[in-house]
């Protein structure tokens, strides 16, 4: 028996039946095979002559489904390998949110905005929870932060390598996925607030009262300290934001 169902779009009582072109069956019904675990996260699909047969659609629908899918994150075409499923992730925003930061329609302080929901969200909850491992690793990120407080290159990675640890270890596995659909600006976005060698220093203070107050299970601290290290960061960026223009 197939393990995908040809593509045809049921029915709702009272509602027009949807048409579909046939590259949009073929996705729905790809979409349907993985959804249903027919084909497991980190599996190949079937050989093309296989899925052919199957969908009964032609070959160049089928690697336009296949395309369309690849380009939303659900496959990962290998070269001489075959197209495997994979995790879709919130990376797929990018290219809608190149276009808004284009068109000024998304500014620095809406992504700085979004942050100050998620982080101080993310920290609340990590004082509450704690993980295992956690303080070790933050504070190994805010030493290579101060070892690296004159090179701005070194500072924003090791400055974005910190708060990828809170959001990674943090409840809600949605706030590291989104945040990766941000990710080139959030780097921008630290370029910009490198203020110089003693306020990287200063971060890294910040940090430290951050990891002090998770650590201690203190969530209300926890929430305060994201709080004040974000507001100065806000006021880092709109700095060298203006020092660009």
């Amino acid at each position: 028996m197939s393990i995908i169902q040809r593509a045809d779009v049921p029915a709702t009582p009272g509602v027009p039946a949807k048409v579909l072109s046939t590259n949009g069956k073929v996705v729905l019904a790809l979409k349907e095979g993985i959804l249903s675990g027919g084909f497991p996260v980190g599996s190949l699909l079937p050989p093309e002559d296989e899925l052919l047969r199957q969908l009964e659609v032609s070959r160049v629908s089928l690697r336009e489904g296949v395309k369309q899918l690849e380009a939303l994150g659900w496959l990962r075409i290998e070269r001489g390998n075959g197209t495997r499923v994979v995790q879709p992730g919130f990376a797929v925003m990018e290219n809608t949110i190149d276009f808004l930061a284009r068109f000024e329609i998304l500014r620095f302080e809406h992504l700085h905005q979004l942050r100050r929901v998620i982080e101080i969200e993310a920290v609340q909850d990590l004082a509450r929870t704690v993980p295992e491992g956690l303080i070790a690793r933050l504070r190994a990120a805010n030493q290579e932060i101060i070892r690296n407080h004159t090179l701005p290159a070194g500072y924003v990675d090791a400055d974005v390598r910190f708060h990828d640890l809170l959001l990674e270890h943090a409840p809600n596995p949605l706030f590291s996925r989104l945040m990766l659909g941000f990710r080139k600006y959030l780097l921008l976005s630290r370029r910009l607030s490198f203020a110089g060698a003693e306020a990287v220093l200063e971060t890294a203070a910040a940090h430290e009262r951050i990891i002090a107050c998770i650590e201690g299970h203190d969530v209300d601290a926890a929430r305060r300290a994201m709080e004040d290290h974000l507001r100065i960061t806000q006021d880092q960026i709109k700095t060298g934001a203006g020092a660009d223009e």
